[in-house]
């Protein structure tokens, strides 16, 4: 198991942002935070480090296809039962790389006027 200690490569935003990986947990995902390359997600149950997803990434009302691949994976403590915090890096389809970007770029906009 991986502490999480990954170097990351891109900004972490905290967005309203809905996941649905069906091979990592039953229902849709609030990632804890979200890059452009990757979010942070608390499951009920340990995936594998490697493991790959298919993967619907909510932006408000657009939705995005990927796949997603866990890339570390550290048990939660603090809350019972135990759950866990997992790494879970992406790489949306070149065509639709732009419009993910514009996406997150106009939620994170929203969110600061809204502050």
């Amino acid at each position: 198991m991986s502490d999480g200690s990954e170097k990351r490569q891109h900004t972490r935003h905290k967005l309203p942002v809905l996941i649905e990986a069906p091979d990592i947990a039953n229902d849709w995902l609030r990632p804890i935070d979200v890059s452009m390359g990757g979010f942070m997600v608390n499951v009920p149950d340990e995936p594998k480090v490697g493991l790959v997803s298919e993967c619907a990434i909510r932006i408000q009302d657009k939705v995005f296809s990927c796949d997603v691949t866990v890339v570390w994976v550290k048990e939660e403590l603090s809350v019972e039962p135990h759950t866990w915090n997992i790494g879970l890096w992406f790489k949306i389809s070149e065509d639709s790389e732009e419009e993910f970007e514009e996406a997150v770029h106009t939620v994170r906009s929203e969110m600061k006027e809204n502050d």
